[in-house]
């Protein structure tokens, strides 16, 4: 059966240890790596009836043609040689997410403009070091940070972090809502399935999908053969076998396949069932590698017949991916100024309140929770400080009237050497938060709303349960030191505010619906140093008493809330 998974929960993503690096740019999986993705995979899929449609046509036995290219289509971008050991991410952000986002906004992905920085999954998701990766880390990264435009990312980096909230915010507008896998080796007609895939995708599509893979290399060179057999496609280059012992390890992107192509694996000179058909494969090593870095992978080394330690492609197993990309637009973000000497130690929390300060959701935002290796935020060698930006979409709530974050550092598990006492401690590296703020996406990109958080401590806290919740848009401006003031009910329609304020500080005062638009305003200005007196006619008898309505305060980026 094909399979979509759709990704909707932190546990779908768990972050799996890897190991084994090598120069080629994925990490060796044991078999314990695999049986975790199993058990991730399978778990998911319960929760998953979103291909009813597919299914339902897979099961019509949808006929196919003899062979596809989709490395000639106009979707495919142009040929790449990596940068080190960053070929897992290569082929799934680079040409994959590249080639299906471009064909479901149907644009050329030949243009620079429409194509996706690699390099910015890799940094994400390879430790910190050019230690590789492995492309189940890079669907994960896909779906929490999203694909960096190329122009927007502009560097050639492979191990530091991007510095500026817009380059974050640019890259969640592209992200995928799930993937497509097969262990190509243990599912009954899963190359037949793969095949339909690459030919037309989600069934409804006019043009083919992608899907990537992983194996054994070698030293590069010596894997490939000529090719002067039948084809429908024309490529004089073929693997029948890949390197054994997991030696080199290698991510490669599927484009296509041709039923025609013939490998005469016990040279008998007869065309055996299980010598028949070939991959299309397409490599990220450069245009004069292979043939135009392209060629023939046959079927056989997908299958059960030919083991990884023997020739057949794979890494712990014979997995195969594909995404499903989607266009996103966040509601909620977060502007984060963090100072940290060891951003993995690094765990953030967000959470919505309501009218009394109560908390209505809270969730642990996956998308930077220790990540990115034992190493200062913007990477090895680099700055401590570092600006960027958090997706904290799903803790928006309509009812909500404030929102906070908390971070934290990692709080290890420590035991004497006689083992006679056990505990927890603080990590030793601490950081520092420098600046925060929220911004409200609920109305689109062009016009959001920005509050600036109330810090009530800079550093970040040792334990989770003595963190203190910085609060950005409930927060009370009384603080007795710059600025502070009293309000005074009159009657139905007046409110009356003594403001005493030691500089001079924008005042903006405005009825809202609980939803954060603004319905009435009712001052825009400045207030002078000293006491100043404001009063404000809300107008009680022209709104809609049956809806909630929210009269917000704003002092020089604090701002306090009164419910109507």
């Amino acid at each position: 059966m094909f399979k979509k998974i759709l990704i909707i929960a932190v546990l779908i993503f768990a972050s799996i240890n890897l190991y084994s690096q090598n120069n080629y740019g994925v990490k060796r999986l044991s078999k314990e790596d695999i049986n975790k993705i199993k058990n991730q995979i399978d778990l998911t899929n319960k929760r998953s009836n979103v291909n009813k449609a597919f299914h339902k046509t897979m099961a019509g036995k949808v006929a196919i043609a003899d062979y596809i290219d989709n490395s000639t289509s106009k979707y495919f971008p142009p040929i790449i040689l990596q940068e080190k050991g960053s070929c897992s991410c290569a082929s799934t952000v680079y040409y994959i997410f590249t080639y299906d986002y471009n064909k479901m906004e149907n644009r050329l992905s030949s243009e620079d403009d429409n194509q996706f920085a690699y390099l910015f999954t890799y940094n994400l998701v390879n430790d910190g070091y050019d230690s590789g990766s492995y492309g189940y880390d890079v669907m994960r990264s896909l779906y929490y940070h999203g694909a960096m435009p190329k122009n927007t990312y502009n560097t050639n980096s492979i191990t530091e972090w991007p510095n500026g909230y817009s380059k974050y915010f640019a890259a969640l507008h592209y992200r995928i809502n799930g993937y497509y896998y097969w262990f190509s080796d243990e599912e009954e007609n899963a190359i037949e399935e793969m095949k339909t895939f690459l030919y037309n995708a989600e069934s409804n599509s006019k043009e083919g999908g992608l899907l990537e893979f992983e194996c054994a290399v070698g030293n590069g060179y010596d894997i490939f053969k000529d090719y002067s057999g039948e084809s429908n496609t024309g490529y004089k280059k073929i693997v029948p076998e890949f390197a054994h012992d997991y030696d080199g390890m290698h991510a490669l992107t599927l484009a296509g396949y041709d039923d025609k192509v013939w490998y005469d694996y016990d040279e008998d000179g007869e065309k055996d069932d299980n010598e028949l058909g070939a991959f299309i494969c397409v490599n990220s090593w450069g245009s004069t590698w292979g043939d135009r870095c392209r060629f023939y992978i046959p079927y056989r080394t997908f299958s059960d017949e030919m083991e990884i330690t023997t020739g057949g492609i794979g890494n712990g197993s014979k997995l195969i991916l594909g995404l499903a990309p989607k266009t996103f637009q966040p509601k909620l973000m977060l502007k984060l100024f963090l100072q940290h000497n060891s951003r993995n130690d690094i765990n953030l929390y967000a959470g919505a309140l309501d009218a009394n300060g109560n908390e209505i959701s809270r969730q642990a935002v996956s998308q930077f929770n220790n990540l990115g290796g034992d190493h200062p935020m913007r990477g090895i060698n680099g700055k401590e400080k570092l600006e960027i930006g958090v997706n904290i979409s799903d803790v928006y709530n309509e009812s909500a009237v404030g929102y906070y974050v908390q971070i934290c550092d990692t709080i290890v598990q420590i035991a004497n050497s006689d083992e006679t006492t056990k505990g927890l401690m603080p990590a030793e590296n601490t950081g520092k938060l420098l600046a925060c703020s929220l911004l409200d996406y609920s109305n689109g990109d062009s016009n959001p709303a920005e509050y600036i958080g109330n810090i009530s401590t800079y550093s970040l806290k040792d334990k989770i349960s003595s963190t203190a919740k910085f609060s950005l848009n409930n927060a009370v401006i009384d603080d007795g030191k710059d600025i502070s003031y009293r309000y005074y009910y009159n009657n139905d329609n007046l409110y009356t505010f003594r403001f005493n304020v030691s500089v001079k500080s924008l005042l903006k005062a405005g009825i809202y619906s609980k939803e954060g638009k603004l319905i009435v305003s009712l001052f825009d200005g400045y207030l002078e140093t000293g006491v100043e007196t404001k009063t404000f006619d809300i107008g009680k008898e022209s709104l809609d008493l049956s809806k909630n309505y929210i009269l917000r305060i704003y002092v020089n980026n604090r701002i306090d809330y009164i419910k109507l």
